[in-house]
């Protein structure tokens, strides 16, 4: 197949290509909102000042049609052993104490051409240059076209790669019904989702509806999320101004487009849950959550939440619940999610300085393997 190619290396290049980017996105293999125009276009917005150099390569077929693409950046160079020379995806790299956590980035491209567009991809990649000596993916999915077809191609031209597992997604495929999706929980989940509906509902003044104030909803949900971390001695995310701006900004974009969903549960002026999801093409995503954690195990306004969202998904005719990344351990396997791993992937170019870079990372992680077998024994 024949293709052409544009590099974007700002913004506002990038804002040229909104509609066809997004059309790209619902119509691949890569169909989230986390590689949704918007989502990444407000991450540059916010945190774009970590980036040194933007390469958002396009793939044209001979139409002149979008049908690949990836979004990448080169970090700028913090110091020598670091992040100098660190190539990623656009949507990760802030400071883990503000992250927006972005899961699920990938190569985009039509369906049935990802070898050919892969293929083009990496020459363009090795054409430009780029004076990279590891491209680091984090939260990539292990069906990803990412690792299935434009990595094995960077190996086989002797590239190196370092994978671990980083945690796991949890996404529900909905049933036609509600009570399809009862029957598949287990005993104990299905008799905690209809003790805590009973006892909420039958508490006076309760109420669960959308709101659209983001002000409202970003304020709930920061001081009900905050007093959680606070429990734990810990800071959590809504104590970052750029985080906060960050969703007060993709919010806004979001209720533009119709696809936020911004859920409150309350007892007359009491505010007892709030989720924050999101709607995006097939999927309903959950990102973010506040609960009362003074109501305990007894009531679960968490369960309670959930499985109104769910069960509203379902009635809509979604085709899936995304709980998105948790831990082996996570509360989400409750939900008889399907569950798969989430990686991080370091590739290491084939230059001097990526070979350098992989040999170090090597022994490095050889190293931490000694000192956890010895502290066991």
């Amino acid at each position: 197949m024949r293709f052409t190619c544009k590099v974007l290396d700002s913004q506002e290049q990038f804002f040229l290509y909104r509609k066809q980017w997004n059309q790209l996105v619902k119509q691949s293999h890569s169909c989230t909102f986390f590689m949704s125009w918007e989502w990444l276009d407000t991450w540059l917005s916010v945190y774009g000042e970590i980036a040194d150099q933007l390469y958002i390569i396009l793939v044209f077929d001979m139409e002149n049609k979008l049908v690949g693409a990836v979004p990448l950046y080169l970090e700028k160079g913090v110091n020598a052993t670091e992040t100098r020379h660190q190539l990623r995806f656009i949507g990760s790299g802030e400071e883990e104490w503000e992250e927006v956590a972005t899961e699920y980035l990938d190569v985009v491209t039509l369906r049935g051409i990802e070898d050919h567009v892969c293929q083009f991809l990496f020459n363009k990649i090795d054409e430009l240059g780029l004076s990279w000596s590891v491209f680091i993916a984090e939260n990539i999915l292990e069906n990803s076209i990412f690792l299935r077809k434009l990595a094995p191609i960077l190996l086989g031209k002797n590239y190196n790669l370092i994978m671990n597992q980083s945690g796991q997604r949890y996404r529900i495929s909905l049933p036609e019904s509600w009570g399809g999706f009862e029957a598949g929980l287990g005993k104990s989940m299905r008799r905690k989702g209809r003790q805590s509906k009973k006892r909420i509902q039958e508490m006076e003044g309760h109420k669960t509806e959308e709101t659209n104030n983001i002000e409202l909803g970003l304020s709930e949900l920061k001081t009900l999320h905050d007093e959680r971390w606070k429990k734990k001695n810990m800071a959590g995310a809504f104590s970052s101004p750029r985080f906060i701006a960050f969703h007060h900004q993709f919010m806004s974009r979001l209720l533009e487009d119709g696809t936020l969903r911004l859920r409150r549960t309350s007892i007359g002026n009491n505010l007892i849950a709030i989720l924050y999801n999101i709607r995006f093409s097939e999927t309903e995503s959950y990102y973010q959550s506040g609960f009362d954690l003074q109501l305990g195990s007894r009531v679960r306004p968490g369960i309670y939440a959930h499985m109104q969202a769910i069960e509203v998904s379902i009635d809509e005719k979604v085709k899936y619940y995304d709980m998105m990344k948790g831990s082996e351990d996570s509360y989400k396997s409750d939900y008889c999610a399907e569950v798969v791993p989430m990686l991080t992937i370091r590739l290491y170019n084939r230059t001097l300085r990526g070979r350098l870079r992989y040999l170090r990372d090597m022994s490095l992680r050889y190293a931490r393997k000694l000192r956890d077998r010895y502290a066991l024994s």
